[in-house]
């Protein structure tokens, strides 16, 4: 019965941490296209895939090195889903924003990328190493097969045998 009790803890964990991501990223949306904020839970829409990274992560709690963290099940399902709802497509402006409020803090400019005073000059190229020449095929037994282009080295053949028959092939040609 308590284990029965855990896994719906873990899938009622999971659904809430889906759709209070999407909410998130629904309030983001909202604020970043300047309008009105209006959260309506009738809006959102949860799928069976949102839910499965949770459900995941709450599996792996208790593998290495996760369980050395001590995070219970359901609070992993949850944060899990929130983390994927709230970030899910949009890491790029994430990152973005996550750059920018490090280089304002550090008191640098942000560089943006319409930047077109920026010159790019090549000051030397690097030369690439000549092709390695296979030996000459005289003084090894092992010779090149093709006689030119790539090397393919093959080594040598098994001695003639004596003993087998004249018209006698390997492959029964």
């Amino acid at each position: 019965m308590r284990r029965i009790r855990s896994l719906l803890l873990i899938g009622l964990m999971a659904a809430i941490g889906a759709v209070a991501g999407r909410v998130i990223a629904e309030l983001r949306r909202q604020q970043e296209s300047g309008e009105p904020i209006d959260i309506s839970l009738r809006n959102i829409k949860i799928r069976a895939q949102d839910i499965v990274p949770g459900l995941v992560a709450a599996a792996r709690v208790r593998d290495t090195p996760w369980s050395w963290l001590h995070i219970p099940s359901w609070m992993a399902a949850f944060g899990v889903n929130l983390g994927v709802g709230a970030v899910g497509g949009d890491l790029s402006s994430i990152r973005e924003m996550a750059e920018r409020a490090a280089f304002s803090f550090a008191g640098i400019e942000f560089p943006d990328d319409d930047d077109d005073d920026i010159e790019v000059e090549v000051v030397h190229e690097v030369p690439r190493p000549a092709p390695m020449t296979p030996p000459n095929s005289t003084s090894y037994p092992g010779t090149p097969s093709n006689g030119g282009g790539s090397v393919t080295w093959t080594s040598p053949g098994p001695a003639e045998r004596r003993d087998a028959p004249a018209d006698f092939t390997a492959f029964g040609e």
